[in-house]
């Protein structure tokens, strides 16, 4: 017997409602007894008991019958294909990984993208899922083409994950798959303003207390920030959680009473402005570790031996040199699987949207 009581529809969200209906429809459908295939409610009955208007229970209808999920009987009444199953689901039980570009060329620039993979990967083969990477095509794909790039690769699979986008503003391919509501996404490194898009998180206001809690055992007063400028694109859609993280990293400082002189927040040219300035701060926090690096370089070759402590962030290759926060990448990975997963069984809502992993602080003595 079709539950209507299962529908979960949120009205305060800026999601539309018959997108809403028509991903917990193909939800319920597939979870359906395939030899036991009911009835679907009426358009009045569903309106009524979801206090929704006719029109849109009527658009969301229309749109699972124009996709063969469902079929209309002589009677009028509306009924899963025999086919919904394996429409819904796929051939085979898989997960998408969508990569904005060629593979090689993405993880040469992202170091840490094959920590996530390596937990993505592992995790989908506990659950028993295949993994397939999926390289979008051109920004500028034709509509057409776009729309029937997604309805082939996207349409069978369980869900979809995101690890980042293309760099430029505007991407219409990418766009596309971000409002393409079949199946469910959940994306890694950054999220999306969309309320059918979830993602995993990485918290680390504790490890970031840590950090400043062990700048001021050490007797640090004052403290370098070394990161890049981020700007801000209004014209993308992904928003990488690693450009808010000075921003934070700094407030956690501050209330920590650390000092952080203006001339030595975010420098534009490390060389130079080590080179010119005669006091330098007590010590430094950077963007990440490879920055940290590349500024104890930069201390050496200037001949500089005063004892400066360094923290940084990632800990990918642990450095002895310096203090770190360790984002968890295998965690992520495996809370996005288990996050896709959740999401394809009981639907997405404000509640299961996202998750969190929680980040570690290293010192030098671990």
């Amino acid at each position: 017997m079709f539950d209507c009581s299962k529908i979960c529809i949120d009205k305060e969200s800026a999601e539309p409602l018959h997108i809403q209906l028509i991903r917990e429809l193909r939800r319920l459908i597939r979870a359906m007894n395939q030899d036991e295939y009911d009835v679907l409610p009426s358009e009045r009955f569903l309106c009524s008991c979801l206090k929704l208007h006719r029109s849109t229970v009527h658009r969301a209808y229309q749109e699972l019958l124009d996709s063969g999920i469902v079929r209309r009987q002589p009677n009028k009444s509306i009924i899963p294909n025999i086919s919904a199953r394996k429409k819904l689901e796929g051939h085979l039980p898989a997960i998408g990984i969508v990569i904005p570009c060629r593979f090689s060329q993405f993880i040469e620039y992202r170091k840490n993208t094959i920590q996530y993979l390596k937990g993505i990967f592992d995790r989908a083969a506990e659950k028993g899922y295949a993994v397939l990477l999926l390289e979008l095509p051109p920004s500028d794909t034709p509509e057409e083409e776009r729309k029937d790039f997604i309805n082939t690769h996207f349409s069978g699979l369980t869900g979809a994950l995101l690890l980042g986008d293309r760099m430029i503003d505007n991407d219409q391919m990418l766009s596309e798959l971000f409002h393409y509501t079949g199946i469910p996404q959940v994306a890694l490194a950054g999220e999306v303003d969309l309320p059918h898009i979830g993602s995993v998180q990485c918290r680390f206001d504790q490890a970031a207390n840590d950090m400043a809690e062990y700048f001021k055992q050490q007797k640090v007063h004052s403290l370098g920030i070394i990161a890049p400028r981020v700007s801000k694109n209004p014209g993308r859609e992904f928003h990488y959680f690693a450009h808010r993280r000075t921003d934070s990293m700094m407030q956690i400082f501050k209330e920590h009473g650390l000092e952080m002189p203006e001339e030595w927040i975010q420098p534009e040219n490390l060389q130079e402005a080590v080179s010119r300035q005669k006091v330098l701060p007590d010590g430094f926090w950077c963007y990440n570790d490879e920055f940290a690096r590349e500024l104890l370089n930069v201390l050496e070759k200037n001949n500089i031996r005063q004892p400066i402590h360094i923290g940084g962030f990632d800990a990918v290759a642990p450095d002895p040199r310096i203090v770190t926060i360790r984002q968890p990448y295998l965690e992520i990975g495996a809370a996005a699987v288990d996050l896709i997963l959740e999401h394809f069984e009981h639907g997405i809502t404000a509640q299961n949207r996202f998750r969190y992993v929680d980040a570690d602080f290293c010192s030098k003595r671990q």
